[in-house]
């Protein structure tokens, strides 16, 4: 990390590291750089262990986080940084027994988002690091709001509406993103059963059972089964086959009356033209949404029964956008209709779609 400060710093980030007046005169404390600054105050600290894990993970993730979060690092420098918590993670260094473990991860997990440097290698990193951080046994006390923004950041990748990413970029955001799902749902049943055995609820203040209060600050809550149902509830939103926006579109360029024939045809082109658009934007939502979908379904099965909010979202919802959905011309997204259902039918959880199915209540 230090030798990609003192070859790639820029401006004023370490400009007292990479001047040659260092190999001229010593330079004092206080005109260092406070980057440098804070690693050599953690090689210092790190000194006096002979085994890292022993060592606060939060004190020495935070100028690795802190170069992450800054808009004065450039890729390079982003990168070692994400390299390095890429290591942290990869070598067990980080986990639910270490000191600090639940704030250390609850740190990497608000920091990772709020990465500065989107470059195509930064963003590979990133990838791992996330999935990493999702997989590691301490993973499971990020709080939900973070793993939510986990989450979002793996959709937005695999989104890409304005298809700016390389393909091998958004299959490794896919990849990543089916991951969190099988981790974070393969649980289901266990928070489930934990969340009704438990006496009192963990307070946001309270730190988790064999931990310590950390000078009076608070400890954010663990995820639980709301944070899955925020996620299912996320996915089934963008397997709506009929958004408003698009119907709204057709209709203004239906009632636009034509002065003349040249003005009429030219918008009828640009009308005609951004429909498209938009109709392949909404079948790769629609695909990756119910992709992610079946995931879900093929990883909780029926545990997904014993959540009242998800099995009425399913049941409901989804279960109108399928209806829909299967009057596609589209193989890969009627496909996709089907195996949903059949996931569904497979977890026992189709009352309300089959209510659906014989009514017609779309």
């Amino acid at each position: 990390m230090l030798s990609a400060l003192r070859h790639h710093g820029r401006g004023g980030y370490t400009s007292n590291w990479t001047t040659e007046e260092r190999f001229e005169r010593e330079i004092l404390a206080d005109q260092e750089s406070p980057v440098l600054r804070s690693f050599k105050d953690l090689q210092s600290y790190l000194d006096g262990f002979d085994d890292l894990q022993r060592a606060s993970a939060v004190r020495y993730l935070t100028p690795f986080l802190d170069i992450v979060r800054s808009d004065k690092a450039d890729a390079t420098i982003t990168m070692t940084a994400l390299q390095s918590l890429n290591k942290f993670l990869l070598y067990g260094f980080i986990s639910d027994r270490s000191p600090g473990a639940a704030q250390a991860i609850n740190d990497l997990a608000h920091t990772l988002p709020r990465c500065r440097r989107y470059t195509d290698a930064v963003l590979m990193i990133l990838l791992d690091v996330i999935d990493l951080c999702v997989q590691n046994t301490a993973g499971r006390l990020i709080s939900g709001d973070n793993m939510y923004n986990l989450f979002q950041v793996c959709f937005g990748f695999c989104q890409d509406q304005r298809q700016s990413y390389p393909k091998l970029l958004q299959q490794s955001a896919g990849s990543t993103l089916a991951h969190i799902i099988i981790r974070l749902y393969s649980r289901l049943g266990e928070l489930i059963h934990e969340e009704a055995d438990a006496p009192v609820p963990y307070s946001s203040t309270v730190p988790r059972p064999n931990e310590g209060p950390k000078n009076n600050a608070p400890v954010l809550k663990p995820y639980g089964s709301n944070c899955l149902y925020r996620l299912i509830q996320f996915l089934v939103s963008h397997a709506n086959p009929r958004p408003n926006t698009t119907t709204k579109r057709g209709e203004r360029g239906g009632r636009r009356s034509s002065s003349s024939s040249s003005s009429s045809s030219s918008f009828s082109s640009s009308s005609s033209s951004s429909s498209t658009a938009d109709g392949r934007v909404l079948r790769r939502l629609q695909i990756l949404a119910l992709g992610m979908l079946n995931t879900v379904l093929e990883t909780a099965g029926e545990h997904l029964g014993l959540h009242g909010g998800i099995i009425e979202l399913i049941q409901g919802n989804l279960c109108k956008y399928l209806l829909q959905s299967s009057q596609t011309d589209d193989p890969i997204l009627l496909s996709l209709v089907l195996r949903t259902i059949f996931n569904m039918v497979r977890g026992e959880i189709t009352g309300v779609c089959l209510y659906v199915a014989t009514t017609g209540d779309l």
